[in-house]
């Protein structure tokens, strides 16, 4: 019976992938790791010779094919993987994804871009992470605090930017003020910009006039290296909550 019931499942399977393009299945395929190797869009594009905007429209193209399958035919959902931008939870397995697919960073939700950094840090030491992008007493899309040996407690006002662009010299005069201003209130004393797209050359400062003032500065290399160093909660995951207060 059990023989049959997988059978049937693969049967499925095959009748879902059938239904789509060479050309779509193939790029389905890489773009989610179901080949030997994982591919970025700029690698299928040079397979294909198109554009790499031409790479999302086939993908898009071919997983709505595949829902649109799966919904009159009842076929078992594992075949539609799920579009990365419409994942609205951390969880393991998508942090396992990413881990693999550094490309899919960009493709986050804002909301899930925030609790994946927070995720990150506390896998990094830090305590008392919460995400408070809700408060109003605060400008500040993370608190993260962190002991140092010999010097005490430390609090972090986290900026977290998903941004295309890359972040000029107005974000770190905004988070340098507002760190300023709630000091009293919450006790920052220092700040951290991560930025999935990175900095602009400052002209009147460089990244060391910027650390001394108690600002730092993670990029995408920063993001993929704390991916890399990543060890799961033996909970599954170290914040206490995936919601945003």
């Amino acid at each position: 019976m059990a023989d049959e019931k997988s059978k049937q499942f693969w049967r499925r399977v095959s009748e879902a992938w059938g239904i789509l393009t060479p050309r779509e299945a193939k790029i389905l395929r890489l773009s989610f790791g179901i080949e030997l190797y994982k591919t970025t869009d700029v690698e299928i594009a040079g397979l294909f010779d198109i554009e790499v905007s031409r790479v999302e429209h086939y993908r898009a193209q071919a997983l709505r094919k595949l829902r649109d399958f799966s919904i009159a035919t009842s076929a078992p959902s594992i075949v539609v993987p799920k579009a990365i931008e419409e994942i609205a939870n951390l969880s393991p397995e998508l942090l396992d994804r990413l881990r693999s697919h550094a490309q899919d960073l960009e493709k986050l939700r804002p909301d899930v871009f925030e609790k994946l950094v927070g995720e990150l840090l506390a896998s990094r030491g830090f305590t008392e992470v919460e995400l408070v992008g809700r408060k109003q007493d605060t400008s500040a899309d993370l608190l993260a605090t962190k002991y140092i040996d010999d010097i005490g407690e430390h609090r972090y006002f986290v900026e977290v930017k998903r941004w295309k662009d890359s972040i000029g010299v107005e974000v770190i005069d905004r988070v340098h003020g507002a760190v300023t201003g709630e000091r009293s209130r919450h006790g920052w004393t220092a700040a951290i910009i991560v930025s999935i797209a990175g900095f602009k050359k400052f002209r009147k400062c460089s990244l060391s006039d910027v650390a001394n003032l108690g600002i730092y500065l993670k990029g995408r290399e920063d993001l993929i290296n704390w991916l890399e160093e990543y060890n799961q909660s033996p909970n599954g995951l170290w914040l206490p909550s995936n919601k945003a207060k």
